[in-house]
């Protein structure tokens, strides 16, 4: 941990942090093949968990044998979702291009009890989607606007309506984020209805204040990783 002597430089940002009903990973393409090779290696007899891959296709599921069935689905759910990404000299392609400068190196980030290897910047991959995807007219940032997606993994079909709220409205019952900056630091402090759960003091996400616009080159890159 390091002291955090400097003053803020701004107010301080807030974020919710956001919920899903499945867990994604994402690994290099090779690794994942690799992967799958090890666990059918495995014999079935022995193993509370089941694999279910689409032949060559670059996402894998893991989930446990004695769950619930994902609605008319060949698999459970909870799952663990395992995607494998393509990758050149300074991008990585999955959902879309994203800098390798945004990924690597890697840092470590609290999820519940753990630990866990994250992104170096949440704001950079955040927001190659954003740019992939053209959604600036529909969401400039993330800790306004908060969404409830309609679509559900644990019957793996749309089963939800789409919402948009403020996402203070949230703050009485969802975990947030309140987080406070130097030119170097911030401090992360997980929040809920306006009370302290614990403070994380971490290097400041170098990339955090950027919001590209599409380069002219980005269709290259496009091209390139395709």
């Amino acid at each position: 941990m390091y002291p955090f002597r400097t003053q803020s430089t701004g107010p301080p940002v807030e974020y919710i942090l956001p919920y899903d009903d499945d867990l994604d990973v994402l690994m290099p393409e090779h690794d994942r093949s690799r992967l799958i090779e090890i666990m059918n290696s495995t014999k079935k007899g022995k193993r509370s968990w089941a694999v279910f891959a689409r032949g060559r296709a670059s996402s894998t599921k893991f989930y446990f044998r004695e769950s619930t069935r994902a609605g008319d689905w060949n698999w459970n759910w909870p799952f663990i979702d395992v995607f494998g990404y393509s990758e050149n000299s300074t991008h990585i392609w999955f959902e879309a291009p994203v800098n390798k400068n945004y990924i690597f190196p890697l840092i470590l980030r609290p999820t519940a009890s753990l630990w866990l290897w994250s992104p170096r910047s949440i704001f950079g991959y955040y927001r190659s989607l954003q740019k992939y995807y053209r959604l600036y007219n529909k969401s400039s940032s993330f800790d306004q606007e908060c969404f409830q997606q309609r679509y559900s993994h644990r019957y793996e079909r749309q089963k939800h309506e789409f919402k948009v709220v403020n996402c203070t409205q949230l703050h009485n019952t969802y975990r947030y984020i309140r987080r406070t900056c130097n030119e170097t630091r911030c401090l992360e402090h997980l929040m809920i209805n306006n009370a302290l759960l614990y403070t994380l003091n971490i290097d400041k996400d170098p990339f955090a204040d950027d919001f590209p616009s599409r380069d002219a080159d980005w269709d290259d890159i496009v091209e390139e990783l395709v």
